[in-house]
């Protein structure tokens, strides 16, 4: 291999060679990979944390796997598909699933990561490690999600280890639901596991109760300000104005908007977070198009998609 001294080619060689056998005859199967890196944030870079780019979708047919002693440290290794997903999860959180066209590629150098590790140490004697890079593929996909958040993956254990000796709580509790997003965008949601489909609903549905909750509390919350305010202005018949026993001069406009800049604020910033809901029912939930009707009380029930589609045209311009 061009461009690698004689240690890590012999790395590489091993990782290639069980990449082939790995691969070969994987025409039709799913497969994952995953790069981690230490990335610094803040200041000087001191917040480290490690980012998780991921990349799932299934082989068109078997990789094109080269000679080694042709391959070049700066050719691709390019994994065939008609598409794949990707999301990267960093320290401001887990990112959106997107759908892009075409292979995944790695780098070839980058394959001698695969079985590597990458950290650092947070406070004095905590570790925080995890795969420099994995590539998973067929069933070992789906263990992957199931088990890659819980603490036995951590400390190393293989994914068939996992399956069989963790128990059923563990496995719930830990599994990854994005695996279901990633693959309904792979028009692949029939093979998803009942167990991770459930769960995904329910969450999913949860997501969008707080939402409705939310927002109708914001909305009481928006009426009890737009009252104070109205109140305030009111008060210039009066030329004055009393709030918890405080007398203010209120003569004119000038007055009532000093007197109300508080209140303003406060509802400027209510309905900056009605618009964040908004914003995240429809661009990540769907709740203005999904079918979905709620009882409020006995004989009264919400359609949600009305109700989220017209608060969306009442907010989306202030």
């Amino acid at each position: 291999m061009k461009s690698v001294n004689a240690p890590e080619f012999e790395i590489f060689r091993k990782n290639y060679s069980d990449l082939e056998i790995e691969l070969s005859g994987s025409a039709g199967q799913p497969i994952l990979v995953v790069k981690n890196r230490v990335q610094g944030y803040g200041c000087g870079g001191r917040q480290k944390h490690i980012d998780a780019e991921t990349k799932l979708g299934v082989l068109s047919s078997s990789p094109e796997m080269e000679e080694l002693d042709k391959i070049s440290a700066l050719g691709k290794f390019v994994l065939p598909m008609e598409k794949h997903v990707e999301k990267v999860d960093a320290l401001s959180g887990s990112g959106k699933w997107k759908l892009n066209q075409g292979p995944i590629i790695i780098p070839n150098y980058e394959i001698i990561n695969l079985g590597q590790e990458v950290g650092y140490t947070f406070g004095r004697n905590r570790d925080i490690s995890a795969s420099a890079l994995t590539i998973e593929t067929g069933k070992n996909v789906e263990l992957y999600f199931r088990f890659h958040k819980s603490p036995s993956f951590e400390m190393g254990k293989s994914l068939e280890w996992l399956e069989e000796k963790l128990p059923e709580y563990l496995k719930e509790r830990d599994m990854d639901l994005s695996y279901v997003e990633a693959m309904d965008l792979l028009n692949l949601g029939e093979k998803v596991p009942e167990d991770f489909r459930q769960r995904y609903d329910g969450e999913v549905y949860a997501q969008k109760i707080n939402i409705l909750q939310n927002l109708e509390k914001l909305g009481k919350r928006e009426a009890q300000l737009q009252g104070k305010i109205g109140g305030i202005f009111a008060s210039i018949n009066d030329g004055i104005y009393q709030s918890n026993g405080a007398i203010t001069v209120c003569e004119n406009e000038d007055d009532a908007r000093v007197i109300s800049v508080g209140p303003r604020d406060n509802l400027r910033n209510i309905r900056n977070e009605i618009k964040r809901d908004l914003s995240r029912a429809i661009e990540d939930l769907g709740m203005h198009k999904n079918e979905m009707l709620l009882e409020l009380q006995p004989g009264v029930k919400m359609n949600v998609p009305e109700y989220i589609s017209g608060m969306w045209e009442k907010y989306k311009d202030n």
